[in-house]
């Protein structure tokens, strides 16, 4: 295993986690601050496979637009 696969596991589980944790919250906040770091998570992994415009896209469009109209 190379540390690219390391990489790309650690930045999966990540997105796992923030997921299912996302989901399973009760408050709005909570639930969309999860899904940041489950996005994040997504980016990550699109980063390690080489696709750094459709990981900054992510970041831009649902980190930086939808989810903030969700936590106003």
């Amino acid at each position: 295993m190379t540390s690219l696969d390391l990489a790309f596991g650690a930045t999966g589980l990540l997105a796992l986690v923030g997921g299912l944790l996302a989901v399973t919250t009760r408050h709005v906040v909570h639930a969309a601050l999860w899904l940041v770091v489950a996005l994040l998570g997504v980016a990550g992994s699109l980063l390690v496979l080489g696709s750094e415009l459709v990981s900054l896209v992510l970041v831009l469009v649902y980190v930086g637009a939808i989810v903030v109209l969700v936590l106003f």
